[in-house]
């Protein structure tokens, strides 16, 4: 079988369809017949590692390095690299909970210190958390206080790393430095 290349398009067509393309109105106007081992190199293969397919000079076809995405979107990539690895590291802990249980976390901690220092606080959430599980308010504050003061320093650590690490990208991107946002690893 022969094929056509095509420059503008960087694609290989079948000679044999030829006039199927012509009557579609698709046929490339810069479409030129192509070599059996063009065909076999760059069209039947995989590109070797870090290259792409590509015209050359004169418009056949090519191995070309494939070019570096633009500065904004690696630094972009990376923020999103950051924040899923924090998501990560922070995801073993949350896992046993439910989305609804971890959004009522601060809510129970600020009843349970609340309660600590002033037992005829009133406790909605914790009371209403304790009536279920059937302990008493003081039992429940006491555990919120000890998961509380476990997470936080988990949950700091990794809010801070996140914090710096994003902040080591925006400085490089702004300085232009495509290897300083690439170097950042979580």
């Amino acid at each position: 079988m022969s094929y056509h290349y095509s420059p503008s398009r960087n694609a290989f067509y079948p000679s044999s369809m030829k006039s199927e393309y012509m009557r579609a109105g698709t046929w490339p106007d810069d479409a030129v017949v192509a070599t059996e081992e063009e065909w076999r190199e760059y069209g039947a293969k995989r590109p070797p590692s870090g290259m792409q397919r590509g015209p050359d000079d004169h418009g056949r076809p090519g191995w070309v390095a494939i070019p570096d995405i633009p500065l904004d979107q690696l630094a972009k990539q990376k923020l999103s690299e950051i924040k899923a690895e924090a998501n990560k590291a922070l995801a073993d802990i949350r896992r046993d909970y439910p989305q609804f249980e971890i959004d009522t976390w601060g809510d129970q901690e600020r009843e349970a210190h609340a309660w600590a220092a002033d037992n005829s606080v009133e406790t909605p959430t914790l009371s209403g958390i304790a009536a279920e599980r059937g302990v008493t308010v003081a039992e429940l504050a006491t555990k919120v206080i000890t998961k509380a003061n476990i997470y936080r320093p988990m949950a700091t650590a990794v809010i801070g790393k996140r914090h710096r690490l994003e902040n080591v990208i925006k400085a490089a991107q702004e300085a232009e430095d495509r290897e300083g946002i690439e170097a950042v690893v979580w």
